[in-house]
């Protein structure tokens, strides 16, 4: 009977939000005549993807389509093929949209030139600028712990952390939990495409390194892996 209830009430919302509706199914996302843009947002947040376009690129145009959550690139890729659109990935995790170039011999010179102004953006990834120094932890210490812990942070336009997840434990609650709360509190110089700040998730690790002769000068390392 609880799952009759469910099913009733969820076609309900779907009729209710038919003329546009964005929903989670256990395959991906589904979108009914949404926004390009609100479909872009959607999908930064599902798989943290950064988009980067100029607003007539997408502007008027709405999307009906499911996105795969197992062929998501593929899937985007077809998506915006019914725009004409296309996107290069750069940092990663960073997708650049571009207008395709048309058909027709005549205007085929000038759409290159203006696709390769968008297509080939200079990206200057994020910087640590704090001076805070990472604690080791009093009793990771004592019990002799030691790791490496490697994250995922979102550090918005202003350079400010918003999210921190961690990829790879130590193996050490103490030393991931001590690395989190360091990544929260360090100050970014944000990331910038063609001069311009943006939001972007970036990759870092967090070294607890023991020196066996004196724990007093034990090394704690913070640095940018995205390229490794």
């Amino acid at each position: 009977m609880k799952n009759l209830y469910k099913n009733i009430i969820h076609f309900l919302l779907i009729v209710l939000f038919s003329s546009q509706f964005i929903y989670a199914a256990d395959t991906g996302l589904q979108f009914k005549s949404v926004e390009l843009s609100d479909v872009l947002t959607e999908l930064s947040k599902y798989y943290s993807i950064n988009f980067i376009y100029h607003d007539e690129l997408i502007e008027g145009k709405k999307v009906t389509y499911n996105i795969s959550e197992q062929n998501s690139e593929a899937a985007i890729q077809e998506m915006l093929n019914v725009f004409n659109l296309s996107f290069e990935i750069i940092n990663k995790n960073t997708y650049v949209l571009y207008q395709k170039i048309q058909s027709n011999p005549v205007q085929t010179k000038k759409m290159t030139t203006q696709i390769e102004s968008q297509k080939v953006p200079v990206l200057t990834p994020p910087k640590a600028i704090s001076k805070i120094q990472i604690p080791y932890p009093d009793i990771a210490k004592e019990k002799g712990f030691e790791g490496s812990i490697e994250m995922d942070i979102l550090i918005d336009e202003n350079g400010n952390v918003k999210t921190v997840k961690i990829q790879k434990s130590s193996d050490s609650d103490i030393l991931d939990q001590a690395a989190m709360e360091y990544a929260k509190k360090i100050k970014f110089l944000p990331a910038q495409i063609d001069s311009q700040s943006i939001s972007v998730w970036s990759k870092w690790k967090v070294i607890f390194d023991l020196v066996p002769s004196d724990t007093t000068f034990s090394e704690v390392v913070f640095k940018n892996i995205e390229n490794n």
